[in-house]
């Protein structure tokens, strides 16, 4: 089973690992202590779940998909973008429906949806993360490079789990006892 601790020192693990390339030991420790510091300030005491994909991601795979799909190719393309083939039926049926929506004028039209928002997970990680770690001497382009690679590796990692932060998890994960595993 991943624990919070595992998923927290991975990370922690991660950022130390990109920082070192550029920046001494003492900025790669505080990056990593910045990345604890603005999960704890933003999640403490709650639930944090991670989201399975950005929704950027996905609707690029659905267009590869559609210009896949030739109407008889639901279980290749399934195999293909290891998706079910219910799943293939439903980003099919979805792109369909908003070709016909953009061809046609609709008579009863509803009010505009609002865009949907990024997980708040990924929206700390990529907002706050990069002000965090400028305070800590970090460039802005290469915190902002950072964070958009820790939001990423969390939901290539971990995607689909949920974990807890507690006010303890500072205390707990012992930093200069993690940079020896590095």
């Amino acid at each position: 089973m991943i624990s919070t601790d595992h998923i927290l020192h991975d990370l922690q693990a991660y950022i130390y690992k990109e920082v070192i390339k550029k920046y001494p030991e003492i900025k790669a420790v505080a990056a990593s202590k910045a990345l604890l510091d603005v999960l704890q300030l933003n999640f403490n005491c709650q639930l944090i779940y991670i989201p399975t994909s950005y929704r950027d991601n996905c609707d690029k795979k659905h267009q590869l998909i559609w210009q896949d799909f030739d109407g008889n190719n639901k279980n290749e393309l399934a195999i293909k973008y290891n998706l079910s083939v219910q799943q293939i039926y439903n980003i099919t049926k979805k792109i369909r429906k908003s070709l016909v929506k953009n061809d046609q004028n609709d008579l009863f039209p509803l009010p505009p949806v609002k865009e949907k928002l990024k997980p708040i997970l990924i929206t700390v990680l990529e907002e706050y993360l990069p002000i965090e770690l400028q305070k800590n001497g970090i460039d802005e382009e290469y915190s902002l490079v950072i964070s958009k690679k820790v939001a990423q590796k969390i939901i290539n990692d971990f995607s689909g789990l949920s974990f807890w932060i507690t006010k303890d998890k500072n205390t707990k994960i012992d930093l200069p006892v993690q940079i020896s595993l590095f």
